[in-house]
């Protein structure tokens, strides 16, 4: 697998550039190419003070400041074109990569996920996705094997992961690849979730204010993005399982502390959910315009307006999701819906 400073780098930014933008990104590319960072770096620039809002320059300056071991200023590039451009996989996909690097695998995977979803047919992230868990998965039982040498089972599993990759250890610090960008407009986004009904578009929302800054990352502004990406992931994920009426799945979303309305006993509303989510034909699920508001580190607010559609029933309410973070993942502690 290649990470962004291989060397192998492959970047297609003709597509949805224009024509002078193209000619004014030539020499920068060359210069990559060359290995001149430092002209590259200054070139882009120079061509961002002109057209600050094309996203081709903007995606190329994030792969410039990347080679140039400027990993935090590269996730403020990228973290901007997920809020500016929520479509577009490939944002996403080197956020992942750049968090891989500073091994912060749940929020590499977290990217990957909402790559996948602008995108379902995006191979290079789900491919990347793959080895991430791999990854995740090696480190799990290196500590299995820290805890208790003689784990046969343990060690046989490593082993077979660490043969799915061919080069040392060393060399495979990111499982990820870099990403091209498309060459036609990708169509909107639109995802799905439900409470008679629930859903959920992958939008990405609005930065909230007062984040604490992280240990890695100076500008509060990316903490805020990383934060809020993975609190839609998590929606988004429980929207999927509810549209797929997977209800399993859907149940898994919910903290172990959620207290269904009006004094329902909990096991009573998941029957009730399970013969919800079976009963229709198919489910549809809108969700638009999310807001996200931090409430401390790890409790957390979403409001969206739902649109919910099944063979035999439909409607659109405002929902509001609480969420807490159980174990490291969001959870959903309370949900209410308005009518509109």
């Amino acid at each position: 697998m290649r990470d962004l400073r291989a060397g192998c780098l492959v970047v297609l930014i003709a597509a949805v550039l224009s024509q002078t933008s193209f000619a004014s990104l030539g020499d920068a590319e060359r210069m990559l190419e060359a290995g001149n960072l430092d002209g590259a770096l200054a070139e882009v620039e120079a061509i961002l003070e002109h057209t600050p809002d094309d996203p081709e320059t903007r995606f190329f300056h994030g792969i410039v400041l990347a080679e140039k071991g400027q990993d935090d200023d590269a996730i403020v590039v990228f973290a901007a074109l997920t809020q500016d451009y929520p479509e577009l996989p490939e944002p996403y996909n080197n956020l992942a990569v750049l968090f891989a690097q500073k091994g912060d695998y749940e929020k590499a995977r977290d990217a990957l996920r909402a790559a996948i979803r602008t995108h379902p047919s995006y191979s290079t992230a789900h491919e990347n996705l793959g080895d991430l868990y791999a990854k995740m998965a090696s480190n799990a039982y290196d500590r299995a094997l820290e805890e208790n040498s003689g784990n046969e089972s343990a060690r046989l599993k490593l082993s077979q992961i660490n043969d799915l990759f061919s080069r040392p250890e060393a060399e495979v610090q990111i499982p990820v690849q870099v990403a091209e960008l498309p060459k036609s407009d990708p169509e909107p986004m639109a995802e799905v979730v439900e409470q008679q009904p629930e859903p959920l578009v992958d939008t990405p929302p609005e930065p909230v204010e007062d984040t604490p800054v992280a240990d890695t990352i100076e500008d509060t502004t990316v903490d805020v993005v990383n934060r809020d990406t993975a609190v839609m992931a998590a929606v988004t994920a429980w929207s999927e399982a509810w549209a797929a009426q997977d209800v399993d799945g859907y149940l898994s979303y919910y903290a172990p502390n959620f207290r269904p309305r009006g004094n329902l006993a909990r096991a009573t509303w998941e029957v009730q959910r399970r013969d919800r989510l079976r009963r229709p034909n198919f489910i549809e699920v809108i969700v638009e315009n999310p807001t996200v508001n931090f409430n401390g580190e790890d409790s957390v607010r979403v409001e969206f307006k739902q649109t919910y559609r099944a063979d035999s029933y439909s409607d659109q309410v405002k929902k509001l999701l609480d969420l807490q973070r159980v174990d490291g993942s969001w959870k959903i502690s309370r949900e209410q819906s308005a009518a509109l």
